[in-house]
């Protein structure tokens, strides 16, 4: 089952949009992607580097985050990205 914060950082980066702002190829930097989503750069640093350890997202090097096999598929499949915002 998942735990309170393990939903809440899912769902705060479905309503920011995280997954589609991140490259399905690469990786995009903190601050890029901070603008895109409209937050500042520390609370976007903790989301990622927490959904990071959920292995949602990579950070391969510090500050550049990526797509995982888990992550991508909100990407791809309109329909999972529904069903998790939907939850």
């Amino acid at each position: 089952m998942c735990l309170h914060q393990d939903l809440a950082a899912l769902q705060t980066a479905l309503e920011l949009n995280l997954f589609s702002h991140v490259p399905v190829e690469g990786t995009i930097s903190l601050n890029i992607l901070a603008q895109k989503a409209g937050v500042d750069e520390d609370r976007i640093r903790r989301i990622m580097r927490f959904l990071t350890t959920q292995r949602t997202f990579k950070e391969p090097t510090t500050n550049h985050f990526g797509h995982t096999a888990q992550s991508v598929l909100f990407v791809r499949e309109p329909g999972l990205y529904a069903a998790a915002h939907y939850q």
